[in-house]
C-alpha cells in the first residue's frame, strides 16, 4: 500500500472517528508505516515545525527612526 492511500485511509478513519487533532492524526498515521527509514525520518521532522512571525505581535512597540 503506498503512502498515499494509507494517508487517505487514516485521514478517513480519523474523520469517521472525529478525531481533528492534527498531532493525534500524524501519529496513527506515523504508527501504520512499515518502513522504518520513512518512520524514522518522519517522526525527526515532526518536530521542527518553525512558527512564521505575526507582524501584529509587534504593533505595540515603538518604530525606530530611519536616517
Amino acid at each position: 500500500m503506498s503512502a498515499e492511500v494509507w494517508g487517505d485511509l487514516i485521514s478517513g478513519l480519523c474523520d469517521a472517528a472525529h478525531c481533528c487533532d492534527p498531532q493525534m492524526r500524524y501519529q496513527y498515521f506515523l504508527a501504520g508505516l512499515r518502513n522504518k527509514d520513512w518512520r524514522a525520518a518522519l517522526s525527526t521532522t515532526m518536530n521542527m515545525h518553525l512558527p512564521i512571525e505575526d507582524e501584529s505581535e509587534y504593533a505595540d512597540e515603538p518604530t525606530q527612526a530611519k536616517s
